[in-house]
């Protein structure tokens, strides 16, 4: 007699696979922190020297050319000071932050990804808005939803369009960020997983399954909501709701 036992382990290999893409994303992290380091000394500078020679020189177009690289010296400092930001593992902890600035700086930071792939960024903002939160946490946050939406807007052919939207509910006190693309859009079947832990349609190297999940948890400790709307084929928006600080 023979026993034949078959186990499917499609799903283990898979959880495999993506444990080590989590492995490799925590090195990437690590090592970014560290150019981004070595990256601001010299950048600490070349602003030094320029602001000493804007003051010095009197030649108008000599000023205009050293205006040019002071400008872009200061811009790429504020991206390199974002990525630190962002990459810095601290204990959460709220504070009054204006919402608008927080998305603003997380789009700079992906700006150069959105400009390669000519996708188009509406901000359609009310007046500032100032919530209790965790701005590393909202900035991560912001981020993967701005990553999906750059993702699945690839997957099609049409011009993409990413429109942030903030406004406040001052009968519930609450207020609202919208992100919506033009993208592929999700099927009403899968929308009710999108906030499953490590539940992803892309291929391993694209996702990990863990960005909305983790989206998820970080609003629901900031003591609001998100929501996924979607129309297949014609786009998606997750609304974020979040308690207004008094």
């Amino acid at each position: 007699a023979a026993v034949y036992i078959m186990r499917d382990i499609t799903e283990t290999r898979r959880l495999k696979d993506q444990v080590y893409h989590l492995d490799k994303l925590s090195s990437l992290g690590t090592l970014t922190s560290g150019v981004a380091h070595e990256i601001n000394n010299p950048l600490t500078g070349i602003i030094g020297y320029t602001e000493m020679l804007l003051m010095k020189n009197e030649d108008i177009t000599t000023k205009k050319y050293l205006q040019n690289v002071y400008d872009s010296a200061i811009r790429c400092k504020r991206i390199v000071e974002n990525m630190l930001t962002f990459s810095r593992q601290n204990p959460a902890q709220k504070s009054l932050e204006n919402i608008n600035d927080i998305i603003d700086n997380t789009i700079e930071l992906h700006e150069y990804w959105l400009k390669s792939t000519n996708i188009e960024i509406i901000r359609n903002y009310e007046k500032t808005l100032y919530v209790s939160v965790d701005r590393q946490q909202i900035q991560q946050v912001i981020l993967n939803l701005l990553i999906n939406a750059e993702q699945s807007i690839s997957e099609t052919n049409r011009h993409g369009k990413i429109e942030f939207k903030t406004s406040s509910d001052t009968k519930s006190k609450i207020t609202l960020i919208e992100v919506s693309d033009n993208g592929t859009g999700i099927s009403q079947e899968i929308l009710p997983k999108i906030f499953d832990p490590f539940f992803t349609t892309k291929p391993v190297n694209k996702g990990t399954g863990l960005g909305l999940s983790i989206a998820h948890g970080i609003i629901a400790e900031q003591g609001g909501t998100i929501e996924a709307r979607s129309v297949l084929g014609e786009g998606t928006s997750f609304i974020i709701r979040l308690p207004q600080t008094s």
